[in-house]
């Protein structure tokens, strides 16, 4: 992802930290720990990324159905759902939030 610097943009994560995980996206033991989680988790994958394997989408889902999170398809998006739809993506998370707010 991309962050504003100046007139123009740099990267938001250390170049090394981008290629480390582009470059082999080596599972980091993230399988591993789902069961530490100890708050409710909502999955959002972007429905154009669900045909093609390997993809964020794909991989969420698994994750979601390990974990026992919640999870949400949102239409028209792939994993750059940010940038496509940001106010689809930021009602999906308030609704959620409000769901699962402590008073």
């Amino acid at each position: 992802m991309l962050a504003r610097a100046g007139e123009g943009f740099r990267l938001a994560c250390p170049p090394e930290a981008e290629a480390r995980y582009f470059g082999g996206n080596a599972d980091d033991g993230l399988h591993d720990r789902l069961d530490r989680v100890a708050c409710p988790v909502l999955m959002v994958v972007g429905c154009d990324d669900l045909v093609l394997p390997g993809t964020p989408a794909r991989v969420s889902a698994e994750l979601t159905g390990q974990g026992g999170f919640d999870l949400v398809e949102l239409a028209a998006t792939t994993h750059m759902m940010p940038l496509e739809r940001p106010r689809a993506l930021a009602a999906l998370i308030l609704d959620f939030l409000g769901l699962h707010a402590r008073c």
